[in-house]
């Protein structure tokens, strides 16, 4: 049986990013992809085709199209009550809903990793 991943919105959004001032990211992220994803059953949630979706960032449209191909986990009231419970005990930032609730979704869900690049809250 596979290991399960939840991606968070910067990983599907650095796969089409082009700013030199990432450039190492991107590439690890790239690699990662091309070398290592298959061995991995990829999951996202609702929050991370939000937050996709309300970005403003060149090749929006090619990053939306790419998750629509990866599963998204239901929203379960646990996971809004998790998320929460973070926020409430100042153990996410007050001013960031959706980091919570993308460790609300890999919690709820078990998932054996949460893949981000957002080192200052969620790795």
């Amino acid at each position: 049986m596979k290991k399960t991943v939840y991606l968070d919105t910067t990983i599907p959004s650095y796969l089409f990013d082009e700013r030199e001032s990432i450039r190492a990211w991107v590439d690890i992220t790239k690699r990662w992809w091309d070398e290592e994803r298959q061995r991995f059953d990829l999951w996202i949630s609702g929050e991370t085709v939000t937050e996709l979706r309300n970005g403003d960032y060149p090749k929006k449209q090619e990053v939306l199209a790419f998750v629509s191909e990866i599963p998204i986990l239901s929203l379960e009231t646990a996971i809004i009550d998790t998320a929460e419970t973070y926020l409430k005990h100042y153990l996410m930032p007050q001013k960031l809903e959706g980091d919570a609730l993308h460790l609300a979704y890999a919690s709820y869900y078990k998932m054996d990793f949460l893949l981000t690049w957002n080192c200052n809250h969620l790795a």
